[in-house]
């Protein structure tokens, strides 16, 4: 089966693994387990926004209890403004104080501060 890959997806493709392994150079990386719990009432709140899967809240759960970071390209979480998830993505933002990006929008955020740490 041939697959057709967009240019511009191809570009992205590379830049996000040569970021990837070029973060994953600049940080000792360790293993570590987190808790992924959401407490009752974010659940509950997500739940009446319509965001309910819960693989999902597994990810946002994990997201609060480490890094607080999400990166994705998941419609349910109104990255590229979907209009019927755009409640959800200010909730976790405003209220759970998650950093919820785009794939792409994460890159330029982490090329950004690398090259203020990294002149050239």
């Amino acid at each position: 089966m041939d697959v057709i890959i967009p240019q511009e997806v191809e570009i992205l493709a590379e830049e996000l693994l040569a970021a990837m392994h070029a973060f994953a150079r600049s940080l000792q990386i360790r293993k570590h387990w987190s808790d992924s719990a959401l407490n009752k009432n974010e659940e509950k709140h997500l739940k009446q926004l319509g965001f309910h899967e819960n693989e999902d809240h597994v990810f946002v759960g994990t997201a609060i209890h480490t890094d607080k970071i999400i990166v994705t390209e998941d419609s349910d979480y109104g990255v590229h403004g979907e209009e019927e998830a755009k409640k959800v993505n200010m909730y976790m933002k405003d209220h759970m104080k998650l950093s919820v990006h785009t794939s792409r929008q994460f890159l330029d955020i982490w090329m950004e501060k690398f090259k203020k740490k990294n002149p050239v």
